[in-house]
């Protein structure tokens, strides 16, 4: 069995049981692991996403599978390992390769002069935000698990989930923590992003003094 050909039939059995925003978070991300030989197994993000996953919405998944094949089914989950990216071009090149390219830029001989490399893009510095507030330092609970999900998701493509993201709970809870360590975290991975965290009332402040 090729999961890979049922697997828009069995995601179109689970968007009629889940509300869509459900389904964007935790079973889009989803996907038939490359040579599973057809075992059920599905690969997901990161490892919290996996617990989080076997613990509250793998039974969806189980049961669109059994309704999809005719027989019970049991699928399994594992992380799916990053590519990684060679970012230095350079580091791919033979040293007698870097060396005539190296030459062939200082040649006084040669009419071409290489293009001038545009600048690096600005690193904006985040406004307002705290760098102790970090993913790293919060530790989710029962009652915040989902807000943690909610947090990481948006840390990792922002605009894509949960926009706009509406955190509430109680005093001490982690509501501030959790919305410094998306601003944080993205601010690491994309410096060039823009990033402000203020208060409502400093928000509204601005907002006058703009249309003023």
């Amino acid at each position: 069995m090729n999961l890979d050909s049922h697997w828009p039939e069995i995601l179109d059995l689970v968007r009629h049981q889940v509300t869509k925003q459900t389904f964007q978070t935790w079973f889009a991300p989803l996907a038939p692991t490359p040579g599973g030989n057809g075992s059920l197994e599905v690969g997901c993000p990161d490892f919290f996403f996996r617990d989080w996953f076997s613990e509250h919405q793998l039974h969806t998944l189980n049961d669109a599978g059994t309704t999809y094949f005719g027989r019970p089914v049991e699928f399994a989950l594992s992380v799916l390992e990053k590519v990684p990216v060679l970012e230095d071009v350079s580091a791919a090149v033979s040293p007698a390769a870097a060396a005539s390219q190296a030459f062939a830029v200082l040649d006084p001989e040669s009419d071409r002069m290489p293009a001038p490399q545009p600048p690096p893009p600005p690193v904006v510095t985040p406004r307002g935000l705290n760098s102790d507030y970090v993913f790293a330092n919060f530790v989710p609970g029962s009652g915040t698990d989902l807000a943690y999900a909610a947090a990481t998701s948006i840390a990792k493509n922002p605009a894509s989930h949960f926009n706009p993201l509406f955190i509430h709970g109680g005093v001490g809870l982690g509501k501030t923590h959790l919305m410094q360590a998306i601003g944080n975290a993205i601010a690491e991975n994309r410096p060039q992003s823009r990033i402000c965290y203020v208060t409502a009332e400093s928000f509204m402040n601005d907002l006058i003094r703009s249309i003023q």
